[in-house]
């Protein structure tokens, strides 16, 4: 995942965590749920070596970080 790619989110069915995280998954799926987004910023570590766990993902009228494993790439760049 990089830069540029078209990307959909994937909440798996089962989630383990907080009641809070479970929450902001839900509201997540329900603003993008059937909607593409395209990745405009790539989070890095810390040692700005090598890639961050987040992404910055625009969607038609909302930008939200997502943690990669909760991304599917559509199209890459």
């Amino acid at each position: 995942m990089k830069k540029g790619d078209l990307v959909k989110v994937t909440i798996p069915k089962q989630m383990p965590g907080a009641l809070t995280a479970i929450k902001f998954y839900q509201r997540l799926a329900k603003g993008t749920t059937g909607k593409v987004g395209i990745i405009v910023n790539d989070y890095d570590s810390p040692d700005g070596q090598t890639t961050g766990s987040h992404v910055l993902v625009q969607f038609a009228s909302i930008t939200k970080v997502i943690h990669r494993k909760y991304l599917e790439v559509v199209s890459e760049h």
